[in-house]
Protein backbone atom coordinates (compact mmCIF):
# COMPACT_ATOMS: atom_id res chain seq x y z
CA UNK A 1 0.00 0.00 0.00
CA UNK A 2 1.42 3.38 -0.95
CA UNK A 3 1.57 6.46 1.25
CA UNK A 4 -0.90 8.17 -1.10
CA UNK A 5 -3.51 5.47 -0.73
CA UNK A 6 -3.12 5.47 3.07
CA UNK A 7 -3.49 9.27 3.43
CA UNK A 8 -5.96 9.77 0.60
CA UNK A 9 -9.22 11.48 1.43
CA UNK A 10 -11.62 12.91 -1.09
CA UNK A 11 -13.20 15.03 1.67
CA UNK A 12 -10.14 17.07 2.54
CA UNK A 13 -6.66 18.12 1.63
CA UNK A 14 -4.49 15.95 3.87
CA UNK A 15 -3.18 17.14 6.33
CA UNK A 16 -4.75 20.64 6.23
CA UNK A 17 -8.41 19.68 5.91
CA UNK A 18 -10.65 21.82 3.74
CA UNK A 19 -8.19 24.55 2.80
CA UNK A 20 -7.76 24.67 -0.97
CA UNK A 21 -9.89 21.54 -1.26
CA UNK A 22 -10.88 22.03 -4.90
CA UNK A 23 -7.29 22.77 -5.89
CA UNK A 24 -6.28 19.57 -4.09
CA UNK A 25 -8.88 17.60 -6.05
CA UNK A 26 -7.65 19.07 -9.31
CA UNK A 27 -4.04 18.20 -8.43
CA UNK A 28 -5.12 14.68 -7.49
CA UNK A 29 -6.95 14.35 -10.81
CA UNK A 30 -3.92 15.55 -12.78
CA UNK A 31 -1.51 13.18 -11.07
CA UNK A 32 -3.73 10.11 -11.29
CA UNK A 33 -4.86 10.64 -14.88
CA UNK A 34 -1.28 11.17 -16.04
CA UNK A 35 -0.21 8.08 -14.05
CA UNK A 36 -3.14 6.17 -15.61
CA UNK A 37 -4.49 5.16 -12.19
CA UNK A 38 -8.20 4.33 -12.09
CA UNK A 39 -8.02 3.15 -8.49
CA UNK A 40 -6.19 4.55 -5.49
CA UNK A 41 -5.77 1.57 -3.25
CA UNK A 42 -9.16 -0.12 -3.53
CA UNK A 43 -11.08 3.09 -4.14
CA UNK A 44 -12.24 4.68 -7.38
CA UNK A 45 -10.98 8.21 -6.77
CA UNK A 46 -12.85 9.76 -9.71
CA UNK A 47 -16.26 8.35 -8.77
CA UNK A 48 -15.79 9.50 -5.17
CA UNK A 49 -14.67 12.97 -6.24
CA UNK A 50 -17.44 13.39 -8.81
CA UNK A 51 -20.05 12.36 -6.24
CA UNK A 52 -18.65 14.81 -3.67
CA UNK A 53 -18.56 17.66 -6.20
CA UNK A 54 -22.06 17.11 -7.57
CA UNK A 55 -23.41 17.10 -4.01
CA UNK A 56 -21.41 20.22 -3.05
CA UNK A 57 -22.39 22.39 -6.01
CA UNK A 58 -24.40 25.42 -4.94
CA UNK A 59 -27.77 26.36 -6.44
CA UNK A 60 -26.18 29.22 -8.38
CA UNK A 61 -23.78 26.78 -10.05
CA UNK A 62 -20.68 27.72 -8.07
CA UNK A 63 -18.59 25.69 -5.66
CA UNK A 64 -17.55 27.53 -2.51
CA UNK A 65 -16.71 28.64 0.15
CA UNK A 66 -15.81 25.45 2.01
CA UNK A 67 -13.23 24.43 -0.54
CA UNK A 68 -10.97 27.44 -0.15
CA UNK A 69 -10.88 28.56 3.47
CA UNK A 70 -13.45 26.56 5.36
CA UNK A 71 -17.15 27.18 5.94
CA UNK A 72 -16.52 30.28 8.06
CA UNK A 73 -14.22 32.07 5.63
CA UNK A 74 -14.49 35.83 6.11
CA UNK A 75 -16.03 37.88 3.35
CA UNK A 76 -13.41 38.86 0.81
CA UNK A 77 -11.45 35.63 1.22
CA UNK A 78 -13.91 33.32 -0.47
CA UNK A 79 -12.89 32.22 -3.92
CA UNK A 80 -16.00 30.90 -5.70
CA UNK A 81 -14.63 31.46 -9.20
CA UNK A 82 -11.33 29.67 -8.50
CA UNK A 83 -13.10 26.88 -6.59
CA UNK A 84 -15.58 26.47 -9.44
CA UNK A 85 -12.79 26.34 -12.03
CA UNK A 86 -10.91 23.65 -10.11
CA UNK A 87 -14.10 21.63 -9.56
CA UNK A 88 -14.92 21.75 -13.28
CA UNK A 89 -11.36 20.81 -14.25
CA UNK A 90 -11.59 17.77 -11.97
CA UNK A 91 -14.96 16.73 -13.41
CA UNK A 92 -13.75 17.20 -16.98
CA UNK A 93 -10.60 15.17 -16.29
CA UNK A 94 -8.66 18.05 -17.74
CA UNK A 95 -5.26 16.42 -17.33
CA UNK A 96 -3.91 14.85 -20.46
CA UNK A 97 -1.11 12.54 -21.35
CA UNK A 98 1.49 13.39 -23.95
CA UNK A 99 0.51 11.92 -27.30
CA UNK A 100 4.07 11.30 -28.32
CA UNK A 101 6.88 9.50 -26.55
CA UNK A 102 9.44 11.59 -24.68
CA UNK A 103 12.25 13.00 -26.75
CA UNK A 104 15.49 11.08 -26.71
CA UNK A 105 18.95 12.57 -26.89
CA UNK A 106 20.10 16.07 -26.00
CA UNK A 107 17.64 18.93 -25.62
CA UNK A 108 18.57 22.21 -27.29
CA UNK A 109 17.74 25.22 -25.15
CA UNK A 110 18.50 28.92 -25.10
CA UNK A 111 19.45 31.15 -27.96
CA UNK A 112 22.67 29.42 -28.98
CA UNK A 113 22.00 27.02 -31.85
CA UNK A 114 24.18 23.98 -31.82
CA UNK A 115 24.66 23.95 -28.03
CA UNK A 116 22.92 21.04 -26.37
CA UNK A 117 22.31 20.29 -22.71
CA UNK A 118 22.89 16.73 -21.62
Amino acid sequence: MTRSSVNYSIKGNHPVGEQWHYYYLYGLERALVIAEKQMLGERDWYVEGARLLTEAQLKDGYWSPSGSLGPHAPAGTRMPIADTCFALLFLKRAAFKAKRPPLEGPVVTGDRPGKAEK
